[in-house]
């Protein structure tokens, strides 16, 4: 921060974003008002206000004023308690922010700004206090655009930056301009990214020139952090178009993209924004995953592994116990990676991370089940998935369907004939369903020794395929049951003919299933009464 001595002995903080601070500085005060800049970081469309984490802003302002936890948040609340009983509209307005009251906070910082603009216009002559009272009203109107931000009204906050901007100058407010300016290019590249063709263009086009013309401010030696922060949106912006462009010009602004994220971290470090720092690693690893998946090869894959390397490192910060959703986040980067490079193992891994933050987030849940019910053979976690995931969507068919498969492939071998006799005995499930049914059935059988059932089971599943169209098809992918039986010694005697049978069922238009398990029905060992 750097501190900037005016006329009547009034004192203004820059913030590192350009924000001014026009009162005697409070230390509550000052850390609420900080709160508004830092806390932008874990903005995203998809995050309610209820989810937006102060905890640790508040933690480190603690720790710096040699505060606990305890004695920092009792502190906030007392100033708050002060504020609110009375009538400076910048205070109720910082007050509802903390409360994440983003609506009132809006509201508050709107009539600050209001109310410094009536006083700046009373003034024919343009003198150091209008001047003064002109920033006010910008910092005010800055403020109600960044709690827009918070309650995802993007558009609210572009034409509060804009007017914001419009009430001061680069000539004469060349700090404050710049930090609107670069404000205001963070909500176009928000925008851009809700929305498609010529106007998410124009709108990434918006936002780039903006970081520009804030950087033409913010240099480098003279404002390193201010610099810092603008390469890091300007990066995050190019690579974002980066991945909506195809062919050469998406390859420029990719690679563009990531040597701008590259240069904001030669000053955000690690132990100076950690958070921020964390993000960049993001960024910057889906910039070089993007340029591998698109390269190929052997320049390809170092990319990629270089992607990996760039999340790890943000991981470190984005913890599962302080930050879910951004480490959720960076799970799902890396999950896309490893997918790519089909290193299985690894995006199982990273999907079972991201349903433990996002439940219902059906890609992860059905990449993960998948691959540990048929690739992985992890039975154990495919069930507990499984489970999992009906709890949360008990309405969910298929998937109701799916854990009778894990109920064998588990060995709970009576359990999913209890299961299998509920579907059975429903005639409102689809003749696929019952079909399915009736294979895990003859299956479960034999693993119950009671063979002597399955030529009936049979029967029964011939004649329901044969009342089906012609081209009635399972696709049941048996990957997992088959293995299940190769490895469980139970399955012995009937070994081959059910991974026959397995494979006869499996993909095949009705004609053809059926004339396959006629095949299999003939070959069953009935003899043979284990």
């Amino acid at each position: 921060m750097i501190m900037v001595t005016v006329s009547k002995s009034i004192a203004f903080i820059l913030l590192w974003s350009g924000l001014v601070f026009a009162q005697t500085p409070d230390r509550v005060e000052q850390f609420l008002l900080n709160l508004t800049e830092k806390a932008k970081e874990q903005i995203s469309a998809s995050k309610t206000p209820d989810k937006i984490n102060f905890s640790l802003y508040i933690s480190d302002w603690a720790k710096a004023n040699g505060f606990t936890l305890s004695q920092a948040e009792a502190e906030i609340a007392r100033w708050i308690s002060t504020a609110e009983r009375g009538e400076d509209s910048y205070k109720l307005g910082l007050a509802a922010f903390y409360k994440k009251n983003f609506d009132q906070a809006v509201e508050h910082f709107n009539q600050a700004a209001v109310a410094k603009a009536a006083q700046a216009n009373q003034f024919k002559e343009k003198n150091q206090l209008a001047h003064d009272l002109i920033r006010e009203g910008a910092q005010y109107l800055r403020l109600a655009a960044r709690a827009s931000l918070f309650k995802n009204d993007l558009v609210a906050a572009v034409s509060l930056f804009q007017n914001a901007a419009t009430y001061t100058s680069r000539k004469d407010f060349p700090q404050t301009w710049a930090g609107t300016i670069l404000e205001l290019g963070q909500v176009y590249s928000e925008l851009a990214l809700l929305t498609s063709g010529k106007d998410s263009e124009q709108l990434f086009s918006n936002s780039t020139e903006a970081f520009r013309r804030a950087l033409e401010v913010f240099t480098r030696e003279a404002y390193p952090q201010q610099w810092a922060e603008c390469q890091s949106n300007l990066g995050a912006t190019l690579i974002s178009q980066g991945l909506r462009t195809e062919g050469a010009a998406g390859d420029k602004l990719l690679v563009e993209g990531a040597e701008t994220l590259k240069k904001s971290l030669e000053v955000i470090t690690r132990s100076h924004a950690p958070l921020q720092w964390a993000k960049i690693q993001n960024n910057l690893g889906t910039a070089l995953a993007e340029q591998g998946m698109r390269a190929g090869g052997e320049t390809g894959l170092r990319l990629l592994l270089d992607a990996i390397q760039a999340y790890r490192a943000a991981l470190e910060v984005r913890t599962f116990e302080a930050y879910p959703q951004e480490w959720a986040s960076t799970q799902n980067n890396l999950a896309s990676v490893y997918y790519f490079m089909k290193d299985w193992p690894k995006v199982a891994e990273c999907y079972t991370n991201v349903l433990k933050v996002i439940p219902k987030n059906q890609l992860a849940y059905r990449t993960a089940s998948e691959l540990y019910q048929k690739v992985l053979f992890n039975f154990d976690l495919a069930f507990k998935l499984n489970q999992e995931w009906l709890k949360n969507n008990p309405n969910d068919l298929l998937e109701q369907v799916k854990l009778v498969e894990k109920y064998f492939t588990t060995g709970k071998f009576q359990e999913a004939q209890s299961q299998i006799a509920l579907f059975i005995d429903n005639q409102d499930y689809s003749p696929l369903v019952h079909s399915v049914m009736r294979i895990i059935e003859i299956a479960d059988l034999i693993a119950l020794k009671n063979p002597a059932a399955v030529p009936a089971k049979l029967d029964g599943l011939l004649e329901l395929i044969k009342a089906q169209p012609d081209n009635f098809k399972i696709e049941f992918n048996p990957a997992g049951m088959q293995h299940y039986i190769t490895q469980h010694p139970i399955f012995e005697p009937y070994r081959d003919w059910l991974i026959k049978f397995l494979t006869a069922v499996d993909g095949k238009k009705r004609d053809d299933m059926f004339i396959a398990l006629e095949e299999v029905k003939t070959a069953f060992p009935a003899t043979n009464n284990n």
